[in-house]
This record gives structure tokens, C-alpha cells and sequence, in this order.
């Protein structure tokens, strides 16, 4: 996909050509930036497992706990990401002001919409069918099997008591 967009960009007169390719590898460099915050958050933050980087490197240094890491890389992490997405938005060069959502062409609409729309989809996917995530955060439907206690029917829904 990135080589023919790196095509389109060489090898066409298409209007839209660097506009494409300059906002994927931004939209590409955002996404990697964002996972990386989250993937610190849920491995050394939300968790503290003795095979995580801040648990080692907490037994390394001695002075602080693998969640104060955590935070430490986090906050690292955060600060980064802005410093460096405004850095990419100053240098992607200017381009028409805009001051309402009406000034925004239907080019601008499809590429806002489709990552908002992919990662709507991802949110669904893991909160309603990713086997991982129904059993600790997701919703859960349908209801656990309980081993404990009677179980009350209210219809649909089975209630443990």
C-alpha cells in the first residue's frame, strides 16, 4: 500500500498526490506513538509483572518501584508524543485556514472518517468479542457461569446470588 502511494506521489499529476502520502506517514507515525503510550501504560502502569522492562529495570537502579517507572516512562512517553506531533504538524507546511468544519474539503471528511471509523470498530471488536478482554473489562455477555451460590433467571439475564 505505502509503495503505491509512493508511486502515486512520483509517478502522477494526481491533485492530491503528497497531501496523501505526507498525512499517512503522519497518521502511521501517530498510531505507532499511541500504542506505544498504551502498551506502557497496561505493561508497567495498570500491571505490575515481575517479566515487565520496569520491574527489571527497578531491580536494576534500586531506587524506585516498577509503577514509579512506569509513571516515569509514561510521562515520558505523553510529553514526547506532543512535542514531537506538533513538531510534524509545523513542518508539514501550510496550507488553506480553516475556521469553521464547513471550510474542510470532502478529501479531508473521507480521511478524518476513516481512521475515526477503524478505531471505533477496534473498540467494539475488543470490548464485545475479543475472548481476552470479555473476561476482565469488556461487557460481559453473556453473563459468566457462576460455580458459587443459586443462580436467580430474570429473563435473559441470570443473576448470582
Amino acid at each position: 500500500l505505502l509503495a503505491g502511494m509512493v508511486g502515486a506521489c512520483f509517478y502522477t499529476e494526481w491533485k492530491y498526490r503528497d497531501l496523501l502520502l505526507s498525512r499517512t506517514m503522519l497518521l502511521v507515525g501517530i498510531m505507532n506513538t499511541l500504542f506505544a503510550t498504551y502498551d506502557i501504560w497496561d505493561d508497567c502502569v495498570a500491571r505490575t509483572v515481575p517479566e515487565s522492562d520496569a520491574y527489571k529495570f527497578a531491580e536494576l537502579v534500586k531506587c524506585a518501584s516498577p509503577k514509579c517507572i512506569g509513571v516515569l516512562w509514561l510521562l515520558i512517553s505523553i510529553v514526547l508524543a506532543i512535542c514531537l506531533l506538533g513538531t510534524a504538524l509545523r513542518w508539514s507546511g501550510g496550507g488553506p485556514n480553516i475556521t469553521s468544519a464547513s471550510d474542510f474539503s470532502d478529501f479531508s471528511w473521507a480521511c478524518m472518517a476513516g481512521p475515526a471509523l477503524f478505531f471505533a470498530a477496534a473498540v467494539i471488536f475488543r470490548l464485545c468479542c475479543s475472548q481476552t478482554y470479555r473476561r476482565t473489562r469488556g461487557l460481559q455477555w453473556p453473563p459468566p457461569a457462576s460455580d458459587k451460590g443459586s443462580e436467580v433467571s430474570t429473563g435473559e439475564l441470570s443473576v448470582a446470588s
